[in-house]
């Protein structure tokens, strides 16, 4: 995600559009828009085929509808992005939460478990947002079968749904409650051994389980698109709206109309195309969510919170596209 001042002279970040990609596609159906109108109006004024009614209102109720459609298409990829950011957000405060109650409740000296949850929650965040790009860093469930292999009796920890275990060749699909699941395991493990009580047990339940809430909440944002008709109608409208705007404006402005039709396209495709790229927020796109620097922020947070050594060298995270939007 571009982070920038929104209280800088925005003068100064218009330079920029020079390096937007999505500038270059709506250029390109704005240029092919006004060779089409620059045709249509030359052809209307050569042959005097504005007619005697004016049709301005018309195009005046039309555009009034268009708009309302955008502003609700607009709307609704921005719900899209904020709810991920939400949700990203509640995994912050979960892991923050859960660090704070087991440094509370594991004795200083038990660095091992301490060591332990610090990574693991870590993992989890790098996990999720791995999995929601597709994507997930192997070395997390190196560091899972790690954990187990001092255990005769389960050299392979890593089971599927139906509790089988996974092959090594074979790993999880869903790798963030693979590492969900055994942080829950650790911590019944703690009152298995008396380092918890009952209660303390049900004090951490919120926040162990509500990680999996969140991977919940971002698999529906990730997995439930706009739906197509939607999408497509829209689309449909506007390049119908654009085909047919020359035929409006020629009458009262004659070649006019072309750079005018282009401004309103610009309008219109920018609009779309930006709608487009943030209702996906967990991507690459440079407007998208910066996950790997959450996750990597909530890898440090915990394992300082825990009071442990500082988690081992993350990814680096994935280069943002050099462009505005």
């Amino acid at each position: 995600m571009i982070t920038y001042d929104p209280n800088r002279d925005w003068l100064r970040d218009i330079r920029h559009l020079g390096s937007s990609w999505t500038l270059v596609r709506i250029a390109r159906g704005v240029l092919l828009v006004g060779l089409y109108a620059s045709a249509l109006t030359a052809l209307i004024l050569r042959f005097d085929l504005e007619g005697g009614r004016s049709i301005s209102g018309t195009f005046s109720l039309l555009g009034v509808i268009l708009g309302i459609i955008m502003v609700f298409r607009t709307n609704t990829a921005y719900e899209r992005w904020w709810e991920g950011r939400k949700q990203w957000g509640t995994l912050v405060n979960h892991s923050r939460t859960l660090a704070l109650q087991l440094d509370s409740l594991l004795p200083p000296e038990a660095l091992d478990d301490r060591s332990a949850f610090a990574r693991l929650l870590g993992d989890f965040a790098l996990a999720l947002s791995g999995h929601l790009r597709g994507a997930v860093d192997p070395s997390i469930l190196d560091r899972l079968r790690a954990d187990h292999a001092t255990d005769p009796d389960d050299p392979d920890p890593l089971r599927g749904g139906d509790g089988r275990p996974v092959p090594r060749a074979e790993p999880p699909s869903h790798v963030p409650t693979l590492v969900a699941g055994e942080i829950i395991a650790r911590l019944q493990d703690l009152r298995r051994r008396g380092v918890l009580d009952g209660f303390d047990l049900l004090a951490t339940r919120p926040h162990s389980h509500g990680l999996l809430d969140v991977v919940g909440a971002c698999d529906r944002i990730r997995r439930t698109p706009i739906p197509f008709s939607y999408s497509v109608f829209i689309k449909s409208f506007i390049l119908s709206y654009a085909a047919i705007l020359p035929v409006g404006l020629v009458p009262e402005y004659g070649y006019l109309a072309v750079p005018l039709v282009m401004l309103i396209v610009f309008a219109l495709l920018g609009l779309e195309l930006m709608a487009e790229e943030i209702e996906e927020p967990f991507g690459l796109d440079c407007n998208d969510l910066p996950t790997d620097t959450l996750a990597r922020s909530i890898a440090a947070d915990v394992a300082g919170l825990l009071r442990c050594s500082s988690p081992r060298s993350r990814p680096a995270a994935p280069k943002a596209y050099s462009k505005v939007f």
